[in-house]
């Protein structure tokens, strides 16, 4: 497991990659202002202080194999993004990842009673997966899109 700051040490093709560069790379659109770029750049630096990225690579081939995305407002402590790669998906990488996190945020000095994330209604593998690392889903109407999942601390 490797945050993205340790995964731009280690890997010098990325050493000279601007934030447009990274914007192309990981998919998402660009916005020609200074302060998207400055966000992007600390994103990728690491140097947030409430949130983090961390990414599994796939030793042999060198790629990105998956990446959890925590952050943390008023104290709580939700995991944003988590993503695993379709060649990787039903192999433990999912909840190695939440692990990773959860070990992060402690490492961090986060203190929070629970973790929350959001999951797709009709992504039930994510929520397999999720419910094997001990969330439980809110309870929500049929009609709604997203299903509020939490884990709560145990002592």
């Amino acid at each position: 497991m490797l945050n993205h700051a340790d995964l731009h040490e280690l890997d010098h093709a990325f050493e000279d990659k601007t934030p447009a560069d990274w914007c192309q790379f990981v998919g998402v659109g660009r916005e020609d202002t200074a302060e998207y770029m400055k966000v992007i750049r600390d994103n990728l630096s690491g140097n947030l202080e409430s949130s983090f990225t961390i990414a599994a690579v796939d030793k042999d081939a060198g790629q990105i194999s998956g990446y959890v995305r925590c952050t943390r407002h008023a104290g709580q402590k939700t995991i944003s993004h988590i993503k695993v790669d379709e060649p990787h998906e039903g192999r433990g990488l999912g909840t190695l990842l939440i692990d990773a996190a959860e070990a992060c945020a402690l490492k961090k000095g986060w203190s929070a009673e629970r973790t929350d994330l959001s999951v797709h209604r009709k992504n039930k593998r994510a929520q397999a997966c999720y419910e094997k690392s001990h969330f439980v889903a809110d309870e929500v109407g049929a009609e709604a899109v997203w299903r509020r999942m939490t884990r709560r601390r145990t002592a």
